[in-house]
């Protein structure tokens, strides 16, 4: 199993968590017809990007289960757009996280042009952690297999039938006013992640 492959998560309630054909539907990083995966390195992110894309209530999470899916990936070649780099793409901090889609669609837009096949970007839904976003198909293959091509990626089921951990939906940002990342680096102060609460109490 070669040591480079970094392990990401995604929710997906399908036979594969991966796009082959296009995304029917625009996304942060793409628009309707653009294939893109999202991946996060957090295994929470996938739970507040579900959260954050639905305009969940906290007692709404109960009544969703859901597939979580663990793939590896070798992300050496991903492009960094963070808060410190944004302005050099084009982009500012607010809207590499912002409520709307627009700017990160046309920043997409330009490094497709120029041939980017991946980048690292700040999530929005859980401040702190980050997400992998890949332009272009990919498909699964065995988890402990070595990928023979660039499009193919080890998955594997983590869990099925699966609901948020309660402790996750308090951490969801759902505006970007609410960033406590995107705050603490125009203060210029460092923004520790902390984990979700395994005993937090479901008071829905």
């Amino acid at each position: 199993m070669p040591l480079s492959l970094d392990t990401l998560y995604r929710i997906a309630d399908w036979s594969s968590p991966l796009w082959v054909n296009p995304n029917r539907s625009d996304g942060r990083w793409n628009r309707a017809g653009q294939t893109t995966q999202y991946l996060c390195f957090h295994p929470s992110g996938p739970w507040a990007e579900f959260a954050k894309r639905e305009h969940l209530w906290v007692d709404d999470y109960k009544h969703f289960k859901h597939r979580l899916w663990a793939l590896r990936v070798d992300v050496s070649s991903a492009v960094t757009v963070d808060f410190d780099s944004a302005s050099t793409h084009g982009i500012t901090a607010e809207e590499l996280v912002g409520d709307d889609w627009g700017p990160c669609q046309e920043l997409a837009d330009r490094l497709r042009a120029a041939d980017v096949e991946m980048i690292v970007v700040p999530s929005a839904a859980l401040p702190g952690t980050r997400n992998l976003v890949i332009f272009g198909p990919r498909v699964s293959s065995p988890y402990l297999r070595t990928p023979i091509d660039e499009v193919d990626l080890p998955t594997a089921i983590a869990a099925d039938d699966a609901s948020a951990p309660v402790g996750v939906r308090w951490k969801v940002c759902e505006a970007v006013a609410n960033n406590g990342e995107l705050a603490a680096w125009h203060d210029g102060t460092p923004y520790e992640f902390t984990e979700p609460d395994p005993d937090a109490e479901d008071d829905s």
